[in-house]
């Protein structure tokens, strides 16, 4: 059984932000996925489901983006450990006096998804109820970070850098290990469901207060059975 699936994704990075940063500044990111799953029966109520799913993930952080202000002199001050080609350092400092300064990290990391997982399924009349779990194989195939700082209302500085694929450090590893677990229904051709997948590898070489940085992302699909 052959399906074209498509959905819509939302991503945080844990422990969140720039690969580094703070959960409680971490929010959901948006993405897509569309790929092809294949389902194989193996008894009545068990199947395996398997596919190659194109996903997009990623993270978004909003922060603060001042470290200090100094009234006498009437400007703020920021440093940050992200380099820029106008401030190596990662030094910025505003002579004006913003109401208000932020920072913006956007992350976009695209895998090719290989999942591998057992499906459980009951008919109630005309629909079909199902509940999977199991692990899948991610590979990262583009990544891309967006730093903006925004003072008052305005974005006063923007850059982009494509993320590198590698095993060495400071570089964000291209394969990815996860659990999903999921539910839906099924009514006659059409498939409707809802996946939570949670990162069991560290995606990256950079620690904060000692944690691993995963992915994890709640999906919202639908799929059509050919």
């Amino acid at each position: 059984m052959i399906r074209l699936r498509g959905g819509l994704n939302l991503s945080t990075i844990s422990p969140g932000g720039y690969l580094a940063t703070n959960d409680d500044k971490s929010e959901f990111k948006p993405g897509i996925q569309l790929g092809i799953t294949v389902e194989k029966k193996q008894s009545e109520h068990f199947s395996l489901e398997t596919g190659l799913i194109f996903s997009s993930k990623g993270d978004k952080y909003t922060g603060d983006g001042y470290d200090s202000y100094y009234p006498d002199r009437n400007y703020y001050y920021y440093s940050s450990s992200y380099p820029s080609n106008s401030y190596p350092s990662g030094s910025y400092m505003y002579e004006l006096d913003p109401q208000s300064v932020k920072e913006v990290y956007n992350i976009n990391l695209l895998y090719l998804e290989i999942p591998l997982a057992g499906k459980i399924s009951y008919n109630l009349g005309a629909i079909k109820i199902y509940g999977t779990f199991g692990p899948y194989l991610s590979i990262g195939l583009y990544g891309k970070a967006i730093y903006e700082i925004i003072t008052d209302g305005e974005t006063t500085s923007k850059e982009s850098i494509k993320i590198d694929w590698g095993w060495d450090k400071n570089k964000v590893r291209p394969i990815d290990l996860a659990l999903t677990a999921g539910t839906g229904i099924e009514i006659n051709k059409m498939q409707f469901g809802i996946n939570y997948n949670w990162g069991i590898l560290n995606i990256a070489h950079y620690k904060t207060l000692g944690k691993d940085i995963e992915n994890r992302t709640l999906s919202l699909f639908t799929a059509y059975k050919f």
